[in-house]
Parts: C-alpha cells; structure tokens; sequence
C-alpha cells in the first residue's frame, strides 16, 4: 500500500491502491457477532482461516476485540499462522471503562438513541472479560471518595454523578485521585447485584421481575466463569499468583500451550498514545433528595441508586481515548513489536486523511510479509541444495559401475585399474571428493545468506538485527550443515 499525502484528492485516491503486485494475494474479511462469548469467536475465526485458506499460511490483520481473538488463534495454532499478525487497539490487560457501559449504557446517533442500555449489554457476552481478575491488577483504577464527601466539607475534587464520558476526547491529562479501593469481584454476579450495578439498579425494579433477575444472574455466571478461565488459558493470568504477589503477566509453564516448543509467530501491537484517556473510576455514597424520600419501587426501595459514579474526573494517561496505550499489548512472555499511533481507538483503521493511521498500519503488515517471504526463499535455498545432494547421491549409486563417472582427482594407483577392489576404491574417492564439493557450495550459500558461519550474522544483508540473531543461533546453524 501506498499513504504518501499529494496535492489532489484524485492522487491521495491513487496512492491508497495496491502499489505492487508483489504483495497481492487472496484475502478475506471475517465477519463476526462481537457480543457471542470470546472462546467461541476464536474458535470461529480459526476455523474460517482453516476452510478458506486450507493447507495454507496466513497473515491476520485485526482491530480491538478482533485483535484478543487473533492472539488466541496464534497462541494454539502457530504454524497455521507463520507470517504472524498486525493488531490495532487491543484490550490485553484489563480495565475499568466498561463498567460505565454495562451500568448506564450509552447512546449512539449523535446522543439521540440509547441503543446500548444495561438491560441490553447484561445479556452479552464478550465484554464480560474485560475486567480484572484480582485486586492486584485492578490497582487504583476504581476507588471510592465517599469521605471527601461526608459533612458538607469543602470539597477539593471534582465529582459529576453518572455523566457519560464514552466518545468524549479529552483534550488534557488528569492527576490520579485519592481514595480507597472499591474493588469487588467482578466475576461474581451475587458482587453486582449488592452493589445494585445495572439491571440490580433500583431503577429496573418497576421494569424486570425477580425471575429475570435470576435469568440474567445465570447467564452472567456462565459466561463470567468463561470469560475469566479464556485469561488465565490465553494470556496466562491467574489471581493466585496475583494475590501471592506473584508477578503480573509471568505465565506459569502449565498455562503455556507452546511449552511444546513452537515458536510464538511474529506479532506487531499498534497502539495509539496521545489522546488523554480516563482509565479510573470514582465512586460515592449518594445523599438521597428529599423530594423522593417517601417514594419507593416495586421492591420497597429507594428508586435513587446507593451509589454515585463519575466517569470523566478520575485519572487519565495517553491512549486512543478508550483503551490505555500500555494496556494494549500482550504479555511479557510474548515477544512482540511496538508501534505508536496517534488516531482515536474508532479511527485507527482509517485512512490518514481522515483521522485515522492506516497508512503505517498498512505499512507494517507489507515488512512483515516481506520478512516472511526472506525466510521461505532461503528455506528454499536449503532445500534446493538438499535436493541436489540427494541427486548426486543418487546418480553414482546407480552408475557407480560406470568408469566414465569416475572423477580424475579420484583416480586410482595403476596397479589396480580395472580390478574389481580398484573400481570400489575409485567410486568411493569420487563420492568423498563430491561432498566435499558440495559441503563448500553449502558454505558459500550459507555465507551469502547469514553473513560469514563465524560471525554473529549482523552482516547479513537486508535483515534486521532480531531476524539475523534467530536464524544464525547455534541450533540453526548445526541444523543446516546436518541437512
């Protein structure tokens, strides 16, 4: 691809075209629902790759959840995914933001359509595994500030109650507020509904009876205990280890799918790191008004919630205005490239013209096949040079009776031209002069490759550093004098 900015809008057009065929090849868009369970999307998604690209290395380019279904892919079926994967925006570490979705819901079409309300997002799915496992990797993202509060003191926060801050770009960074730690168990339904989160809001007591109470605690339950044991299998977390001050994102050998041996394919993470991004959540004791003091729900409760949230005045830290940038990587134990972006989480995937980063998103998916393809043409070098061998190999064992197939440095004594144990003598001379020929092409091609078998590689030609430290390490150079 092409992102080179010019004068004309028509040029800008031609320039955001394939610009070589070199790097065309059959594609496909795998179309999901987000809101299904996540094991389920990545079973899905590998899957499609199997039946559309059978027998066939491929090379994924994803965005946000699709970049969690991605790693998941890559983790258990290395091989299918050699070439390796570009993912954009993606939530690997857990966070807080989606508690203001799932507990007043948001609106879409300009602030007009509350599409997304609690009723609607308790019934999903996905989103249930954004949250963190334990107390250790909450940190002080979700604090209570209820003692700021007390007594009508002067009060030195900020505080707006249950004001949405989803789509709002902050255009400043905030310092982090004091206050306790209002963790909870965020895989517990029963935590929820004490905490009168949501659909346990005394505002849906007039709307939902307790069996669909009960019917959304048990659709929470399944899809929580899913969610929470897709982090620990994928991405190796594990609240014992958190809460024995074990250190985070350290996966233990048992959760390791590749302790196999299969190398992790290459995975570049684009994140973007500008935009000022909310990531801590204050909460208060709600003073209840006096005009509703004698007014109660179906329940017998309060219709105001016990608790007040503010979305917009806690912490922020550099992100794309949803997820935090040093959120949006995985794990340590996953090698990986960085790359910094400056677009908004729903622009990413544009076009640089129109907000978004595309262009050297694009770019980074072309060097990351192209140092793909440098490694299977010298994989096929290897092979070419094996095959030859073999040839040669063959060839003197089915003519090795043949004089004519005698070389001249593997002549014999006089005396023994023409006898039976001379012919022997003859024919394995010429084969140990062979393969030493063919030992030094092997050496010559190896050199032109890596750089000389004596260095460290770094002379290598057109590799990166990393490339050239892999391919000339000591197993793979025994590996290839043994082939």
């Amino acid at each position: 691809f092409s992102n080179e900015k010019t004068g004309s809008a028509t040029e800008q057009e031609s320039n955001q075209q394939h610009s070589s065929p070199k790097y065309c090849r059959p594609t496909a868009i795998f179309s999901y629902d987000w809101r299904r369970p996540l094991p389920e999307l990545c079973t899905e998604l590998h899957n499609f790759c199997e039946e559309t690209f059978p027998n066939q290395p491929v090379q994924i380019v994803a965005h946000s959840l699709g970049g969690l279904m991605t790693f998941a892919a890559m983790r258990h079926h290395p091989k299918k995914y050699a070439p390796g994967a570009v993912v954009v925006g993606v939530p690997f570490e857990t966070g807080i933001q989606y508690l203001q979705d799932l507990h007043k819901g948001y609106y879409t079409e300009l602030d007009r359509c509350r599409q997304f309300t609690p009723g609607a997002q308790f019934t999903m799915s996905s989103h249930w595994g954004f949250f963190p496992i334990s107390k250790k990797r909450l940190q002080d993202r979700f604090v209570d500030v209820t003692e700021h509060f007390e007594n009508g003191g002067d009060h030195e926060i900020k505080f707006d109650s249950d004001k949405s801050g989803i789509g709002k770009i902050g255009t400043e960074f905030q310092p982090a507020v004091k206050g306790a730690s209002a963790y909870f168990d965020f895989y517990n339904p029963d935590a929820w509904e004490e905490l009168q989160l949501g659909v346990f809001g005394p505002e849906f007591d007039d709307k939902l009876c307790d069996k669909q109470r009960e019917a959304y605690k048990e659709h929470m339950s399944i899809q929580m205990a899913a969610a929470k044991a897709w982090r620990k299998r994928v991405l190796g977390e594990d609240e014992e280890i958190d809460n024995n001050d074990g250190i985070l994102n350290q996966i233990p050998i048992r959760f390791d799918p590749l302790a196999r041996g299969d190398a992790f394919p290459p995975l570049v993470a684009c994140a973007t790191n500008t935009i000022p991004t909310v990531n801590q959540i204050l909460r208060r004791k709600r003073q209840t008004p006096k005009s509703t003091s004698t007014i109660s729900t179906r329940k017998g409760r309060n219709p105001w919630n016990d608790w007040e949230y503010d979305y917009i005045n806690g912490r922020s830290v550099p992100g794309d205005g949803r997820i935090d940038f040093d959120k949006a990587f995985p794990p340590e134990f996953v090698p990986h490239k960085v790359v910094a972006l400056d677009s908004a989480h729903a622009k990413q995937m544009c076009w640089e013209d129109s907000g978004g980063s595309w262009g050297t998103i694009s770019n980074e998916v072309i060097l990351q096949i192209e140092c793909f393809i440098q490694s299977k043409d010298v994989i096929s070098v290897l092979e070419s040079d094996r095959e030859v061998a073999v040839k040669e190999f063959e060839r003197f064992t089915t003519n090795m009776t043949v004089p004519s197939q005698i070389d001249s440095d593997a002549m014999i004594s006089p005396e023994l031209q023409g006898t039976k144990k001379g012919r022997k003598r003859a024919i394995v001379k010429s084969l140990v002069s062979r393969a030493k020929r063919a030992r030094d092409r092997l050496r010559q091609r190896y050199t032109t490759a890596f750089g000389s078998p004596s260095t460290s590689g770094n002379n290598a030609p057109g590799l990166d550093v990393a490339t050239q430290q892999r391919r000339i390490s000591a197993r793979g150079r025994k590996s290839f004098f043994r082939r």
